[in-house]
């Protein structure tokens, strides 16, 4: 059965092949298998958000909700601006209060996957749900 980052990496691989027909090197970073590379920290340093406390790269638009694969290449891709530093987090620690397993308050992320391995689910999304910065969160 396909996880969910298999539909990113598909995605990621069509990139890749348009990337190399325009006559550049490229060579994906699958989202799962990393070797490595934080591709939250050069999600950061390309300016598409910022590191909240949830330990989640915060886009603006699309909050937490989002997941990253890279593409290694030689063609110059624009980078864009970083949000500026005020689009943090700030006081908010809806996401800390909000998790049922203390991980983010202890910043020990292996107990949110022990936590929902224990309920018998795949993923917890309490701390993308209720972000301010996520749909979900700015409603509630």
């Amino acid at each position: 059965m396909p996880s969910n980052w298999d539909g990113i990496d598909r995605k990621t691989k069509k990139i890749v092949r348009l990337i190399k027909d325009r006559g550049y090197d490229a060579d994906i970073i699958f989202a799962f298998k990393r070797d490595g590379i934080s591709l939250q920290r050069l999600a950061v340093e390309s300016g598409m958000g910022f590191i909240g406390k949830s330990g989640l790269v915060i886009t603006e638009s699309f909050g937490p909700a989002i997941r990253f694969s890279g593409i290694l290449t030689d063609a110059e891709i624009k980078i864009q601006k970083k949000l500026k530093p005020e689009n943090s987090c700030g006081d908010c620690v809806r996401c800390i209060v909000n998790c049922p397993a203390g991980a983010i308050e202890k910043k020990e992320s292996f107990k949110c996957s022990g936590y929902t391995e224990g309920l018998g689910q795949k993923d917890c999304s309490i701390c993308v749900d209720i972000c301010t910065y996520s749909d979900e969160g700015r409603r509630g």
